[in-house]
């Protein structure tokens, strides 16, 4: 069943609409906590670094914008 219904349903979540609404880092800061412990074993497991990812304050209106996709380790 997941097979039958996998390919159509990334299809319709990754379908572009434009520009997607950063969140709020107060919302952000409320949800990172849930992600840690996947982001940490993400990095243990790839060896690459997503400290960014646990920034809160990471697409906030304004912030310059930093490198996390080149301040990685490989």
């Amino acid at each position: 069943m997941r097979k039958v219904f996998r390919g159509p349903l990334l299809t319709l979540l990754q379908r572009g609409h434009g520009r997607r609404i950063p969140l709020k880092p107060e919302d952000r800061a409320a949800l990172l906590p849930a992600f840690a412990d996947d982001i940490a074993l993400l990095q243990e497991v790839t060896g690459q670094r997503y400290d960014d990812w646990l920034d809160a304050d990471r697409h906030a209106p304004g912030r310059p914008a930093s490198e996390p996709d080149t301040a990685r380790t490989r």
